[in-house]
C-alpha cells in the first residue's frame, strides 16, 4: 500500500514504475529482507512531506519507519535534499557527497554502528552475486544517463531530485565494495527512485522513440526477472512450470 502510494503519487508512468518495482530487485528483497522493507515503505510515504517542506510530519513518518529498522534514519537525509536544483553548485555539493561516501567508506560504517547499536563496521563484504551486481550497475548507469539525455525537467525539482538520489544510491552501493555490506542495504532505501527515474526518461522522449524504448524496456526487465527467479538463490521458490 505504501508503494502504491507512493508511485500514484509520484510517477509520470505508474506502469514503468510497477515493472521495475517488480522486476529489479525491490520486491525480492521485500520477501527476504521483510522488516527492512517494511521501515523502507513508510519511508516513502514521508517522500510527500519533504517536497511539501512539512518537517515535522515527515521526522514523525520517518521515525515511525526507525521502529522497524534503524537504518531508516538515512532518510533523513533525503530531507536535507530536497531543494537541490541543476547548477553547478549543486553539482559541486553532489560530487563531494559521492566522494566523501567513497573515500571515508569505513568511518561512515563505524559511525553508523555506533548510533544503531549494530556491528556491521567489523564485518565483511561479500559478494552476493556477479550478475546481480553488474545488473545493479547498469540499471542505475542507463537511468542516470537516460534522465540526463531525455529528461527536460532536470532543471525543476521534480526532475532533479530523483536524479540526485538515483546518484546517491549508486554510490552507497559501490561503496559496499569499500567497506562494509550496511551500504548495500542501505542503497535499497535510494533504488526505490529507480521508479520514478524511469518513467521521467521516457516521459520527454519523442513520441516515436518513447513506445518502442517503453515496451523493450518492459520486456527486458520481465526476462530478466524470470532469469534471476529461476537462477537465483530464492529459498524453495520455482517458476510455475
Amino acid at each position: 500500500c505504501c508503494t502504491a502510494s507512493f508511485i500514484s503519487r509520484n510517477s509520470e508512468d505508474p506502469a514503468v514504475s510497477w515493472i521495475v518495482f517488480i522486476c529489479l530487485g525491490s520486491m525480492t528483497f521485500a520477501m527476504n529482507g521483510m522488516r527492512q522493507a517494511l521501515a523502507m515503505s513508510i519511508c516513502l510515504l514521508s517522500y510527500r512531506y519533504a517536497k511539501g517542506k512539512n518537517l515535522f510530519r515527515f521526522l514523525l513518518v520517518v521515525m515511525i519507519a526507525v521502529l522497524f529498522h534503524k537504518s531508516a534514519m538515512i532518510f533523513v537525509l533525503i530531507y536535507l535534499l530536497r531543494n537541490m536544483r541543476l547548477n553547478w553548485k549543486s553539482g559541486v555539493f553532489l560530487a563531494a557527497i559521492v566522494a566523501a561516501l567513497l573515500l571515508f567508506a569505513n568511518r561512515f560504517a563505524f559511525l553508523y554502528d555506533s548510533m544503531t547499536g549494530e556491528d556491521y563496521a567489523s564485518g565483511e563484504s561479500f559478494e552476493s552475486g556477479g550478475a546481480v551486481v553488474i545488473l545493479v550497475m547498469v540499471v542505475s548507469t542507463v537511468a542516470i544517463v537516460g534522465i540526463l539525455i531525455f529528461s527536460k525537467r532536470l532543471k525543476e525539482p521534480q526532475g532533479f531530485f530523483p536524479l540526485t538520489l538515483i546518484v546517491i544510491g549508486f554510490s552507497l552501493y559501490l561503496a559496499r565494495f569499500l567497506s562494509t555490506q550496511i551500504y548495500e542495504r542501505v542503497s535499497y532505501y535510494f533504488a526505490y527512485f529507480l521508479m520514478l527515474g524511469f518513467p521521467l526518461m521516457f516521459v520527454d522522449m519523442k513520441n516515436e522513440i518513447r513506445k518502442p524504448a517503453r515496451v523493450c524496456f518492459m520486456i527486458a526487465c520481465i526476462a530478466l526477472f524470470v532469469y534471476r527467479i529461476g537462477k537465483g538463490a530464492f529459498a524453495d521458490f520455482e517458476m510455475f512450470w
